[in-house]
């Protein structure tokens, strides 16, 4: 593997011979005073670096010390090379960050195993850091790590006056699924979970990390409570889509999650004399307390907990943030005005998707092929899926038609599911019509179904509940 060597050396002659006794590891870069020195170190980091003692304008040791206290450079190691002897001089200069010494002029067996032996002693120093802020099971930031992370963003946000979205995760019902399929397989419902988490983080700032058990947590800096609720609802819907299997589980047929989120809005959170620590907490309390919310009102969803100066936030990230909020009917206005952050766009594009994916609830031919019991699950997943987005959107009635067709499902009543999913349907027509009064929608209004093709089975516990 080849390394990255930065040489800094006034003598061409010297840096000539470098470059040739180096060669069987690498070509070295080259620097022939601190200024070009630096110039190399902006444009990239080295893996090490070889400095002469003696340089133009500038001692050795004083440059030693100037690159060993910065940050980018804290774990590059230094070797000197020096034609001075004598130990006062060993000790200034170990002390001033140098790992070794190598006699001028070297020998190039010499300098290859002394270079080699730092670049080892590098890489497994980083190894070990690694592994001391890494996850061992799920490869997130730990715990450690996420405290670092958190306050070096928060005071990057407090200086730059831009948001921070934060976003706690718990899995539901998890010790019942450990006692459901074993601690191994709990394992790795938990790696496939962290896994999904980091789909939905998609910026480079973003961080995953894992602070405890079955609870994990995401770091979304320069993102709004418009923007964290959107990757909150992305998480509730990608859970939903992988359909990872939870028969135990009190909320669904498969593993789900609570979310609470809280959002740093520097123009009214925080004032110059706001230190980050007390910014931090008041953050992870408000994400802690919608976290608890979520999970005593049914689970499986998320809830935003804003700051205490501004209880519901303005559409900061809509550009129709001046237009009225959407009236459409079987729509609480103001629930949904408060669980979606004033954000009238994302409001329009969840409703069109409800409408879109559940216009079609019972269509016999998607049960064709399948067994019946297969029918059921996936009948229940959909009933349970209407129920979420319906609470997110605060469609208060749809979400208890939902949570009535899922009480008849177990109880086998054909009858009472077909009425309900009848009026399911209708009850969508009128929000579509309500949306197409406000703006032309390519909505299909779907045929009324006559009668429910499914029966229920005596496995009642595998069925979503409400």
């Amino acid at each position: 593997m080849e390394h990255d060597i930065l040489t800094i050396d006034g003598d061409p002659i010297m840096t000539q011979i470098l470059i040739e006794q180096l060669a069987p590891l690498t070509r070295p870069r080259v620097a022939a005073n601190a200024s070009e020195a630096m110039k190399q170190i902006a444009r990239r980091v080295p893996d090490l670096i070889l400095l002469d003692t003696e340089l133009p304008g500038t001692h050795g040791i004083d440059l030693c010390r100037a690159l060993h206290s910065d940050a980018r450079l804290a774990h590059v190691p230094i070797i000197f090379l020096t034609a001075q002897t004598g130990e006062s001089f060993e000790i200034e200069g170990l002390e001033s960050g140098a790992v070794d010494f190598i006699s001028k002029p070297p020998r190039g067996a010499v300098l290859r195993a002394r270079v080699k032996t730092q670049l080892e002693l590098a890489r497994l120093t980083r190894e070990l850091e690694l592994l001391n802020l890494t996850d061992p099971l799920t490869g997130l930031i730990n715990r450690r790590r996420y405290d670092e992370v958190l306050h070096n963003e928060l005071a990057r946000a407090r200086r730059s006056r831009e948001p921070l979205s934060l976003i706690l995760v718990d899995l539901d019902d998890f010790k019942l699924f450990n006692d459901q399929y074993g601690h191994g397989a709990g394992d790795e419902c938990l790696c496939k979970v962290a896994q999904l988490l980091q789909t939905c983080a998609r910026r480079p700032a973003d961080a995953v990390a894992r602070i405890g058990g079955e609870e994990l947590a995401l770091i979304l800096p320069h993102t709004p409570a418009a923007g964290g609720m959107e990757v909150a609802q992305t998480i509730l819907t990608t859970l939903e889509d992988a359909a990872l299997p939870h028969l135990r589980s009190q909320v669904a047929d498969h593993v789900t999650v609570s979310l609470g989120l809280a959002c740093l809005e520097p123009s009214s959170d925080i004032d110059t004399e706001t230190t980050v620590e007390a910014i931090g907490r008041d953050l992870g309390e408000r994400a802690a307390q919608a976290l608890s919310e979520a999970k005593d009102s049914g689970r499986a969803r998320f809830v935003y907990r804003s700051g205490r100066r501004r209880p519901v936030p303005p559409p900061e990230t809509s550009p129709e943030k001046d237009a009225p909020w959407p009236e459409i009917k079987g729509i609480d206005n103001e629930l949904s005005h408060q669980r979606l952050c004033g954000n009238r766009e994302l409001f329009i594009t969840l409703v069109a998707k409800l409408l879109d994916q559940f216009e079609d609830l019972v269509e016999p031919r998607k049960y064709a092929d399948m067994e019946e019991d297969e029918a059921t699950l996936h009948f229940a997943r959909r009933l349970f899926k209407l129920k979420g987005s319906a609470d997110t959107l605060g469609a208060t009635h749809l979400q208890s038609l939902a949570a009535g067709a899922e009480t008849a499902l177990r109880q086998a009543d054909d009858a009472q599911i077909a009425l309900l999913v009848r009026t399911i349907h209708e009850h969508m027509d009128e929000m579509r019509a309500s949306c197409e009064a406000l703006s032309p929608l390519p909505f299909q209004i779907p045929s009324t179904p006559t009668a429910f093709p499914l029966r229920a089975t005596a496995a009642g516990n595998n069925i979503a509940r409400p």
